[in-house]
């Protein structure tokens, strides 16, 4: 995908750069370097992930306020957050 981005940009400032619109074109240079990450090993429940032992854990032990929250960033895939009050 970041490959797809990268071309269509350098695409797009280079027809602008033929009709004088920029000077130059400076995604030209630009590279993707191989992301080593996906090719270490597989994800593993309860390493990587929380199991679903855990997951219904944390659903049940989440405070009645923050259960709508803690649900929602568990089947959306979002990310920690840093400090939750």
């Amino acid at each position: 995908m970041r490959r797809k981005v990268l071309t269509n940009l350098k695409t797009r400032l280079t027809f602008a750069q033929g009709q004088g619109l920029v000077s130059q074109n400076v995604a030209r240079s630009a590279a993707i370097k191989d992301d080593r990450r996906l090719a270490q090993r597989p994800l593993r429940e309860g390493v990587d992930f929380p199991s679903k032992a855990e997951l219904k854990a944390m659903m049940e032990k989440a405070p009645e306020r923050w259960r709508p929250f803690v649900i929602t960033a568990m089947f959306t895939g979002m990310r920690a957050m840093s400090c939750v009050g």
